[in-house]
């Protein structure tokens, strides 16, 4: 993306909230770090199911839970959209 903050904002926030409240999955899960530390991880992680927004708390590579968590629903994001009809 030319300018990745203004898309996230603009673009890609609005359908992350409209698809949660839809479906329940967060689709912020599937932008990830391309490099560094997190590499591979998003930069958000938040407990939809908990109550929280969207993009609401910041993934911490370190806390083996928060990835383990952040792991298991993303591939759960990836299975309710393996087979998608659009």
């Amino acid at each position: 993306m030319q300018s990745p903050r203004q898309q996230w904002s603009t673009v890609l926030g609005p359908i992350a909230d409209d698809e949660v409240k839809k479906t329940g999955y967060d689709l912020t899960l599937v932008v990830v770090y391309k490099s560094g530390p997190a590499k591979g991880l998003s930069r958000y992680f938040s407990n939809i199911r908990g109550g929280q927004a969207p993009q609401s708390t910041v993934l911490d590579p370190k806390d083996a839970q928060q990835v383990a968590a952040y792991n298991r629903d993303l591939a759960a994001v990836f299975a309710a959209y393996a087979n998608a009809v659009c």
